[in-house]
């Protein structure tokens, strides 16, 4: 039986062993990806973290292959593209929201939100019901349809009306 420390050793070794060998390799193959040398350095970084972590909340030194790890980069890769994505959409939307400057400007906002509170308030049902589960709660059309016991066509169909009533309502509020 090794001690704790033998174990954290042995863990140490076999580490600085994968990371020797499949370092490069998985550097180029993220850079690939993510075409950034600082992003693709970040991306092993993780990889090799995880590793790491999985191996110590295991006490155990699982068994990594090359597949393994190529397919851990990938996924990390493509999580921060996703995520990098993900952050450039909300800039641009930022950069073309209009926030309100003089008084006159705050009110109009104010008055438009009031008259979206009042029209989501209005909806029937289940339309009102679907669209806080779809856009309050963040369930998807699937997760809804199954809460409510409905399908997903119904969910959908329903979306659309609750847009289309929306869509009229807020229309004549703010004319």
């Amino acid at each position: 039986m090794m001690t704790n420390a033998r174990k954290h050793d042995e863990m140490r070794k076999q580490m600085e062993r994968l990371y020797t060998t499949f370092y490069q390799q998985l550097f180029l193959y993220a850079l690939t990806i993510v075409d950034q040398e600082e992003e693709a350095r970040d991306v092993v970084s993780d990889v090799f973290s995880l590793v790491w972590n999985q191996w110590t909340r295991e006490e155990d030194i699982t068994p990594v292959n090359s597949s393994y790890l190529y397919k851990l980069t990938k996924t990390k890769c493509l999580d921060r593209l996703r995520r990098d994505k993900a952050r450039n959409n909300y800039a641009a939307f930022l950069s073309h929201v209009q926030l309100p400057e003089t008084d006159d400007e705050v009110h109009l906002y104010e008055h438009h939100i009031e008259c979206l509170r009042e029209a989501i308030a209005s909806l029937p049902e289940p339309g009102k019901t679907i669209l806080d589960y779809c856009y309050f709660q963040r369930l998807t059309y699937q997760q809804t349809a199954d809460k409510m016991q409905l399908s997903i066509v119904v969910v959908r169909k329903n979306m659309l009306k609750v847009f289309k009533i929306l869509r009229e309502k807020l229309n004549k509020a703010t004319k």
